[in-house]
């Protein structure tokens, strides 16, 4: 009995293995999707975007509204309707060498103040997208988002390291403006 179980599995090892190699794109010569002409070499191929480089197609507003002691912050959007509620989207360039977070606090969306605020914790050399997530925030009755304003607190307590911006306004229709 020991013997046929052997064999079975032996036998289902082999035919995986078959498979698996017909799987593999075998097929016959003249079916092969290497019939075309061979590549040739005509220019160089233009060069890559980088990491920081939004897409060519890439019309997302990208304002700077911060920038001091190597740190930049780019305001992208406003999302006011989300699953998780109203969210300030934007890109953080963190150039210190030192984990830094960011609070967002005292968030008036036109005009309307509101104790609402957002936290973000940001790693030493990063540069990427993220979104502040507006914790207890009342906005069920605004339709169309026009201006926000807000502070941003940006810190880290174990460096001694603190900068409160100034007010900071988006004219959410017209960035930029």
């Amino acid at each position: 009995m020991k013997r046929l179980k052997t064999f079975g599995l032996a036998g289902c090892v082999i035919l995986f293995l078959l498979l698996a190699a017909c799987a593999g794109g075998g097929g016959s010569p003249g079916t092969s999707p290497n019939d075309g002409p061979a590549p040739t070499k005509t220019e160089a191929p233009p060069p890559q975007p980088t990491e920081t480089d939004p897409p060519a197609d890439n019309t997302e507003v990208r304002l700077l509204i911060h920038e001091a002691d190597d740190v930049r912050i780019y305001y992208r959007d406003f999302v006011l309707e989300s699953v998780f509620g109203p969210q300030l989207l934007v890109r953080i360039e963190n150039g210190m060498s030192i984990d830094i977070n960011i609070y967002l606090f005292d968030l008036s969306v036109n005009g309307r103040e509101d104790k609402a605020s957002a936290y973000i914790s940001v790693p030493p050399g990063d540069a990427s997208d993220y979104s502040l997530f507006i914790l207890n925030a009342n906005y069920d009755d605004i339709k169309q988002v026009e201006k926000i304003e807000f502070f941003l607190d940006i810190m880290n307590a174990e460096e001694d390291y603190r900068h409160v911006t100034d007010p900071i306004t988006i004219d959410v229709l017209n960035p930029g403006a």
